[in-house]
């Protein structure tokens, strides 16, 4: 099968804001539940989460349904940085969720960076 086609048909359906790939940079701002297919390499990906608001928010992240952040308070203007390499390339699904503290849903920035090197 040719990769395109075998990756195509692996891929889940993206949910919440538009995901917006530019060269190896893929960003969005959610606010709530949202997740996308995001493509990786072999040297892995850098994920970026920020809180662009004036209050602290909750905020999960998910990498093909396995749990790296979880429920993780983040405070106004505050960035968390983390590196992600795994076995396989291709397609991975990453879920975010973002909330207020009283579980509204809250602005976050994501920006995921495919790295080109080790």
């Amino acid at each position: 099968m040719v990769p395109q086609i075998a990756r195509t048909a692996a891929a889940r359906a993206n949910y919440g804001p538009r995901w917006t790939l530019t060269g190896a940079r893929t960003v969005a701002q959610v606010s709530g539940a949202s997740g996308a297919n995001v493509l990786t390499s072999p040297a892995g990906l850098e994920v970026a989460l920020r809180n662009p608001g004036s209050a602290p928010i909750r905020i999960d992240l998910r990498i093909d349904g396995v749990a790296i952040v979880q429920e993780s308070v983040m405070e106004p203007g505050a960035e968390r940085r983390l590196e992600w390499r795994g076995p396989r390339t291709g397609l991975l699904f990453i879920e975010t969720s973002s909330a207020a503290l009283d579980g509204e849903p809250a602005a976050m920035d994501v920006q995921i960076d495919r790295r080109s090197g080790p």
